[in-house]
């Protein structure tokens, strides 16, 4: 779900990242479930354990959070430190999938070779 927030103090800002970290509309067995149906499909050599699926998991919903809160916050000067703290989330978040699965950041995100954008927003 994306919102229009207007430009708000960092104060604010660290209220409505909160909140857009924490609207997630998807369970996380649902996400569990599509991402071990992805990885079939796409890697069927590529076999994860159960902390493994846990850990990809975590970092699946961290990524939609932090895609939540960069929709939800426009850029401005009070929004900056959150949104630079976010992108840097999304690339340590990619890195972290990337380490569990073997696919590099620049094929997750493609769009030829979609992974986490086939999940729903709802």
């Amino acid at each position: 779900m994306q919102r229009d927030i207007p430009a708000i103090n960092p104060d604010r800002a660290a209220a409505v990242e909160k909140e857009l970290v924490e609207d997630e509309p998807l369970p996380r067995a649902s996400v569990r479930s599509m991402l071990q149906q992805q990885l079939r499909q796409q890697l069927p050599d590529r076999k994860l354990s159960t902390e493994e699926y846990e850990r990809l998991t975590d970092a699946v919903m961290r990524y939609r959070a932090t895609q939540r809160v960069i929709a939800g916050m426009p850029p401005s000067n009070e929004n900056a430190e959150t949104l630079i703290r976010v992108r840097t989330e999304v690339t340590e978040i990619l890195r972290e999938i990337n380490e569990l699965t073997g696919v590099p950041s620049n094929e997750l995100l493609d769009e030829e070779k979609p992974w986490m954008r086939d999940l729903p927003t709802q």
